[in-house]
């Protein structure tokens, strides 16, 4: 349990980094599209393959907020069916529903790869910078999502084992 909790410590710590950066990629994203508008409506200049930049850039801003989501546990849950059915059946449906979740970014990891194989040659319309390095870093920022799910899968795991231990049936079927 000890090197469990070291490992989720780790990867929390890589994923709230992944995470501030994304989120400062964002900001200088956001400023740049500021300042391209104020160009365009004063000086009818817009900023030179912006275009393509915001392309390369959105991906790998959006695949950054993944992992830290997953180990918190952040993603939607529906819990009718789980509170219909009683505490049992609705902590082994989370079960269900991690391993799912699990298997989801296993299929999407494997067709960014695959998707980032087929653009090595391609390049962006303006400033023809090559694509597939950011593919690549986006492939590999959602392939952290699985250490991450795997983390939140096999405590949503433990909790089930051990969830008939001192807990009544009655207990959130209200």
């Amino acid at each position: 349990m000890i090197l469990t909790s070291a490992i989720e410590k780790s990867i929390r710590k890589i994923t709230e980094l992944i995470a501030l950066i994304g989120l400062s990629c964002l900001l200088i994203q956001a400023i740049m599209i500021v300042i391209d508008v104020l160009l365009r409506l004063f000086l009818n200049s817009p900023l030179f393959g912006l275009e393509d930049i915001n392309q390369l850039l959105i991906t790998i801003i959006l695949a950054s907020f993944f992992p830290i989501l997953l180990i918190d546990s952040k993603n939607i849950t529906i819990d009718f069916l789980g509170q219909l059915l009683g505490t049992k059946f609705k902590v082994w449906l989370d079960v269900v529903g991690q391993l799912i979740t699990l298997l989801l970014f296993i299929l999407v990891v494997w067709q960014l790869a695959i998707f980032s194989i087929e653009v090595e040659i391609q390049h962006t319309l303006i400033l023809q910078i090559p694509i597939a390095p950011f593919w690549w870093l986006t492939t590999g920022l959602m392939a952290l999502c699985i250490p991450a799910q795997l983390i939140v899968t096999a405590s949503k795991i433990h909790q089930a084992i051990h969830s008939h231990s001192g807990i009544s049936e009655t207990v959130g079927t209200d």
